[in-house]
């Protein structure tokens, strides 16, 4: 899929979107204002997902465009997206709600595979099989997440990095697209060490 459609794809699926830029806790009359979770102090393990507390919004960050040639190309509600210095990968950084047509439980990673399967119009059980967890960089320690990767006939490579907090209702996933040609590990390797969950 060209990465103008790739793109296109995201923004449709994931209308009404949010962007999270944290919460403000707010006190009403004879109730107690809950306070916001301490920076990197929450559990984002897979496990530790049904347990976030209501106010928690994790966020996928990232340092992509700088001195490294990579250029912000275009911004969404909640969506940035890059090319890399060959003009051939372009790369989306999302945060948003869970879309409604994605069923949720409180086991995070099946969640995260059941969105997975819809952004692609794939059978879960394939995304499961195919998919597999990884970590991405949040305070001392992880935030885990699945990733699928994959080419296509032509010769293009995509790979995409996805986690949903279903509790919270924030589905936070970068996706890479290259064309033929691309240097796609190299793009990947870029991306997933420009990441990390705030």
């Amino acid at each position: 899929m060209p990465p103008s459609a790739r793109i296109a794809a995201i923004t449709a699926l994931t209308a009404g979107t949010l962007a999270l830029t944290g919460c403000v806790a707010v006190e009403l009359p004879g109730q107690t204002a809950t306070p916001e979770p301490a920076v990197h102090d929450l559990d984002l393990s897979f496990a530790g997902g049904a347990a976030l507390p209501d106010n928690a919004t994790p966020e996928l960050v990232d340092t992509i465009a700088g001195d490294d040639g990579w250029m912000l190309n275009g911004t969404y509600t909640g969506v940035r997206a890059y090319t890399d210095p060959t003009g051939q990968c372009v790369v989306t950084v999302h945060n948003g709600s869970v879309p409604a047509s994605v069923t949720v439980d409180e086991d995070d990673r099946a969640t995260t595979d059941r969105y997975l399967a819809h952004l692609y119009s794939a059978p879960e059980p394939k995304i499961t099989k195919a998919a597999k967890d990884v970590n991405v960089p949040y305070g001392d320690g992880a935030a885990q997440y699945r990733q699928v990767s994959g080419g296509d006939p032509d010769g293009a490579h995509w790979a995409t990095i996805a986690r949903v907090f279903a509790s919270v209702n924030v589905t936070t996933f970068a996706d890479l697209d290259c064309q033929p040609g691309a240097d796609a590990d190299a793009a990947l390797a870029y991306v997933t060490t420009h990441l990390n969950v705030e």
